[in-house]
């Protein structure tokens, strides 16, 4: 279950969604950002997507390569619909009340990214996404959604089963992979 392991599953929650996504995704890529932080961080189309290049091991940008696409949502009024989406909505709704929530009408959009899972490559590194967000409550509910398949040969997403349940740990610089959190 959720609070055992800290995640959950939906496969093919979003299936009829996923080729429009996908086409949407590639334009944010192609023509929907900036570099650089966001102009105005409300402003939904109007381009304030920022696209954050990758690197290579020794920090220089890696031309053509984005890593992410931060505030995702203000370059893409379509990102926005999803997040709205009765699929999603009802689903993280279930997760407060799972949670013991006491108001679960209101569910707020913290912030939206996009990350290109490149063959051969990785974005993050080991992290916990609440030490990150700055937040005082660590009740965050985190939403991932794939377009195409995901394996260990393009960067899938991977979890530690139960980690949520043990706080806050340090977070430090390191070197290697798996090193920064």
């Amino acid at each position: 279950s959720f609070l055992e392991r800290g995640y959950l599953v939906f496969p093919g929650l979003l299936a009829d969604e996923a080729c429009a996504l996908r086409t949407e995704f590639d334009r944010l890529l192609d023509d929907g950002g900036q570099q650089g932080p966001a102009a105005d961080w409300n402003a939904v189309d109007t381009g304030g997507a920022e696209l954050v290049p990758a690197t290579d091991g020794e920090g220089r940008a890696i031309p053509g390569r984005v890593m992410k696409v931060q505030a995702a949502a203000l370059g893409s009024g379509a990102v926005l619909s999803l997040l709205a989406s009765p699929k999603v909505v009802s689903r993280v709704r279930g997760l407060y009340l799972a949670l013991a929530q006491e108001n679960t009408e209101h569910v707020d959009v913290f912030g939206t990214k996009f990350f290109p899972m490149w063959p051969g490559g990785r974005s993050v590194s080991w992290h916990q996404d609440c030490h990150y967000f700055g937040t005082a409550s660590p009740k965050i509910v985190s939403c991932g959604v794939y377009v195409d398949a995901a394996d260990a040969t393009n960067g899938c997403l991977r979890v530690v089963p139960g980690s949520h349940a043990r706080g806050a740990l340090p977070h430090s610089p390191g070197a290697g992979d798996l090193a920064n959190g």
